[in-house]
């Protein structure tokens, strides 16, 4: 049988995963160490390490079903390409200018990478992430979120009378389970927790958040779907996520935002004669 390529990888994994099950947990116990000996390839050791890089370098669609369900593809990938770089190895073809080549352009962008990443963080410390979290903070508009319920019913008739049996006493939760059309919320007494605007059709949010908290509409609420009857049990106003939730993302912002200074900062200490496509000097070509 032809052994299945890095080709058919994306379209094999979605398959495989309906046979998760029947791996062993073996591939995450190995995953939690990069030097375990996952094959040996004419005595060559193949690590953990080397799959969970390559399966990482994979299209994210293959990716997001996880190493589980398609490890025996990739660690088959991982030993067919060791097998033909020995192969190549063995010809001379590494000594060849083409390839040396390719291999110093590689060099220096991985240089490259390495360098501005390492520096656009070193220049990025922990009273700066704070101050630009601070700033994001302040810039942000006061939002509310309502915890709200409702019951949904085809007439106004109806909706008006259960209007009157709330206010008469009967339970808003109770009424919801015997009378509401809406499956999604029925069963949780009309409930649909704390929701922020643009969840909902614009004549149920304008009276959602137009009720205070403990109140309920004093006439049906019209939707394409029928008539409502809101209660919003409590209001708020959203917190913005803690400073520990996103702080990590913060500091990426602002290393990415420091590459184009370093950068800049090369080029300006750096003696530079600029010239076009023709080998001519370019005007105004120095620093």
């Amino acid at each position: 049988m032809r052994r299945m390529s890095l080709r058919h990888l994306a379209a094999a994994a979605a398959i495989a995963v309906s046979a998760a099950g029947a791996m062993t947990s073996a591939v995450s116990a190995q995953a939690q160490d990069p030097d375990t000996t996952v094959a040996k390839v004419n005595g060559e050791t193949v690590t953990a390490g080397e799959v969970a890089t390559f399966f990482a370098g994979l299209p994210r669609e293959v990716q997001q079903t996880g190493l589980q369900p398609v490890y025996p593809l990739v660690l088959d990938e991982v030993i067919g390409r060791k097998l033909i770089v020995e192969k190549a190895r063995a010809t001379g073809v590494a000594d060849s200018a083409e390839v040396q080549e390719r291999l110093a352009q590689l060099e220096a962008e991985l240089i490259y990478q390495f360098y501005l990443t390492q520096e656009s963080k070193a220049r990025v410390d922990d009273a700066a992430v704070r101050a630009a979290y601070d700033q994001w903070v302040s810039e942000q508009p006061v939002e509310e979120e309502v915890n709200v319920s409702h019951i949904l019913v085809d007439t106004e008739e109806e909706a008006t009378e259960i209007i009157q049996l709330v206010t008469d006493g009967t339970p808003f939760a109770d009424l919801a389970k015997e009378r509401s059309k809406d499956p999604g919320s029925k069963d949780n007494g009309g409930s649909y927790g704390w929701q922020r605007k643009g969840t909902f059709v614009k004549p149920f949010e304008e009276a959602a958040f137009s009720l205070e908290p403990n109140t309920f509409t004093s006439e049906p609420v019209k939707t394409q779907f029928g008539y409502h009857v809101i209660l919003v049990s409590d209001r708020r106003e959203v917190a913005p996520p803690a400073f520990e939730e996103v702080a990590d993302q913060f500091r990426q912002n602002l290393a990415e935002d420091k590459i184009r200074e370093i950068v800049e900062e090369a080029i300006a200490a750096a003696e530079i004669e600029r010239f076009d496509m023709q080998g001519n000097p370019l005007p105004d070509s120095g620093n």
